[in-house]
């Protein structure tokens, strides 16, 4: 493998890397949140939804490094940049395969934080079904109240 080469993929292998760690920040959120939506504690899922924000966009800065990394790379072999991943997972050397061991685990990850976050999704559900019930009954109440039903005799 060529030196240029060599060094965009482990400039790429680094990008995987920490693009997992925000990963792995992200799924202890995730289940953190879980737990609050379970334990009653919506605003505190709330507050960790604000939070992710700036796990998100380090997660897009990345994204946005890696694709211009494989942008390179593809110019520097004379390949289509859609065909760089083809070319580069039939490849044997080292940095070659520990890069998709990465992405491989990055695969995982992601598939996992869909099912915590489609479970967060429907705990906040069952959460704002449990609070429109409770207005109801409050505003329920306050129409007794109103109408006099309340009142005792005096």
């Amino acid at each position: 493998m060529r030196d240029d080469i060599r060094e965009l993929c482990l400039q790429q292998q680094a990008q995987y890397r920490k693009k997992l760690q925000y990963l792995k920040k992200f799924l202890a959120s995730e289940s953190d949140k879980i737990v609050f939506m379970k334990s009653g504690k919506a605003e505190k899922c709330i507050a960790l939804l604000e939070e992710d924000q700036e796990t998100i966009s380090e997660i897009d800065a990345l994204d946005y490094s890696i694709k211009k990394t494989d942008d390179e790379l593809a110019r520097k072999l004379g390949i289509r940049p859609g065909g760089i991943n083809e070319y580069l997972r039939e490849r044997k050397e080292k940095p070659v395969r520990e890069m998709y061991a990465i992405k491989t685990e990055i695969e995982s990850l992601v598939t996992e934080l869909l099912g915590k976050r489609k479970e967060i999704i429907t705990l906040m559900e069952k959460s704002a079904e449990e609070v429109k019930k409770y207005i109801l009954e409050l505003e329920s109440l306050d129409r007794i109240k109103k109408s006099g039903l309340l009142n005792s005799g005096s």
